[in-house]
């Protein structure tokens, strides 16, 4: 009985997997991970491109005593190293996204046989 069990249940397996192969890849998933590591590296640089210069020119002013002036050149150079840091995170991005929209399923047992490619047997 255990061999029979053990037969069928590696037929189901094969089964499964020859389906899987000859379905399309879910790509959301890949580009979902790629987007929500991109974000998270972003935000700690955000956050200290924001927060270095505009501390740091604070504390000159309240050294110099140039009240609001420092203050003012650290808040603009933190809007330019946001700036910077989302320009760097939409270029990589969009590296990834191609490199993610441009992987291919390599076809493998029953999938190889056919002579149709993936787009026509999904348009049929």
């Amino acid at each position: 009985m255990a061999k029979s069990q053990t037969t069928s249940t590696t037929a189901s397996v094969n089964s499964t997997q020859s389906a899987k192969l000859t379905q399309p890849v879910d790509r959301t998933d890949a580009s979902q991970k790629i987007f929500m590591s991109t974000m998270l590296g972003m935000s700690w640089q955000m956050a200290i491109a924001v927060l270095v210069p505009t501390v740091g020119g604070y504390k000159l002013d309240a050294i110099y005593g140039t009240t609001p002036y420092l203050t003012i050149i650290g808040l603009l150079l933190a809007l330019a190293g946001m700036v910077a840091i989302v320009v760097r995170a939409i270029k990589n991005l969009n590296k990834y996204m191609l490199l993610v929209a441009s992987e291919t399923v390599v076809p493998t047992d029953k999938a190889a046989t056919s002579n149709k490619t993936y787009k026509e047997k999904r348009t049929v």
